[in-house]
C-alpha cells in the first residue's frame, strides 16, 4: 500500500482509459495496489488482461467488475488470477471495502456467493 494507508487503484473500463492509466503509472514508476477490470472490456478482454497482469514481475491484485452475478468472463478471469469480483450495483462504501480486502490478500467477494455478493 502507498503512504498513509491509501491504495493505488487502476480502473480498466475502456481501452483508451486503460492505456492512459497504464502509461501514467509507468511514467511515475508506480504500480497499482489493485486493478479493477470491467468484465465487459472488449479488446483486450478482461480474461486476457487478467492473465497478462497476473504473470507480470510485480503483479497487482485484480478484481473484476461485472453487471451480472454470473458472467462467463468472471469465472475465466478468476481462473487466470483475479482475486475477487464485485457487481456494478454495489455502492461506493462496498466497493472500497472490496478493494481494501483485495489489497490485504483476501478475496473481496467470491463469485460463488450468488445473490449475497
Amino acid at each position: 500500500m502507498s503512504m498513509a494507508g491509501r491504495i493505488r487503484v487502476l480502473v480498466v473500463g475502456e481501452p483508451g482509459l486503460f492505456r492512459q492509466g497504464l502509461c501514467a503509472l509507468l511514467v511515475a514508476k508506480r504500480r497499482p495496489d489493485v486493478v479493477l477490470i470491467d468484465a465487459e472490456l472488449p479488446d483486450p478482454d478482461a480474461v486476457w488482461l487478467t492473465r497478462m497482469l497476473s504473470r507480470s514481475d510485480h503483479p497487482s491484485q485484480i478484481v473484476i467488475l461485472s453487471d451480472y452475478e454470473e458472467h462467463p468472463r468472471v469465472a475465466a478471469a478468476m481462473s487466470e488470477g483475479a482475486v475477487g469480483c464485485v457487481t456494478k450495483r454495489k455502492n461506493a462504501r462496498e466497493l472500497v471495502a472490496a478493494l481494501k480486502a483485495a489489497v490485504s490478500g483476501g478475496a473481496p467477494i467470491p463469485p460463488s456467493a450468488g445473490d449475497e455478493w
